[in-house]
């Protein structure tokens, strides 16, 4: 089972719902939403088709499973590039457009999906938002003897995490069995965050990573 956000115009979603059971976009950007929607409905002739589902929202920080909207800023250069945040700062340009939108902690979504916690692979590009996000989730994911795999996108060119949120992040890596960077070298996580060099992360509970 596959879960992405964001999931912008939908490469990386289309693409999972081919190999997998069943496949979840997030997209925040109105923009963009529209257009992974009309894409989705495009295909609907493909065996893929029905096993996607898409929610025009975007994914807030916390461990809760209530699914309680919590309405939060973006903004971007152009509302539809792959560049719209709920950070201050975007990397496509000076900051044109700004709107609202509903945000739902992942732990909520999951329980209203009725997706099981481990056996999900969830990818996360959020445009420097991970920073908030992923500490948000240490205590959802302390509690679970099998966690899902994450694939992390970090953006420290558009906004670099502060030294607590590293910290946090540290400690959330260290939840999990093993932790890849991006070209597959195995990270050893003793020191500290200096050691996830890498603009990406693959963390699981799976034993062959």
């Amino acid at each position: 089972m596959y879960v992405d956000f964001g999931t912008w115009i939908g490469p990386t979603l289309f693409f999972a719902a081919q190999m997998t059971g069943s496949a979840f976009g997030i997209e925040a950007d109105p923009v963009a939403y529209a257009s992974v929607s009309a894409t989705l409905h495009l295909n609907s002739e493909k065996p893929w088709f029905r096993k996607v589902r898409i929610q025009p929202a975007g994914v807030g920080p916390g461990s809760s499973d209530m699914l309680i909207p919590t309405e939060v800023s973006m903004i971007s250069a152009s509302a539809g590039n792959s560049c719209s945040g709920m950070g201050s700062k975007v990397n496509c340009g000076v900051v044109t457009d700004k709107w609202r939108v509903n945000t739902f902690t992942l732990p909520a979504l999951l329980k209203h999906w009725g997706v099981a916690d481990g056996i999900i692979f969830v990818k996360i590009d959020v445009e420097s938002f991970e920073c908030t996000l992923v500490p948000s989730w240490i205590p959802w994911l302390s509690t679970l003897e099998t966690k899902p795999t994450f694939f992390i996108s970090f953006h420290s060119y558009v906004t670099a995490c502060t030294e607590n949120e590293y910290q946090l992040i540290l400690e959330f890596a260290r939840l999990f069995r093993s932790v890849l960077l991006a070209n597959g070298e195995r990270v050893r996580l003793e020191n500290s965050f200096d050691d996830l060099k890498g603009d990406a992360l693959l963390l699981s509970d799976r034993d062959y990573l």
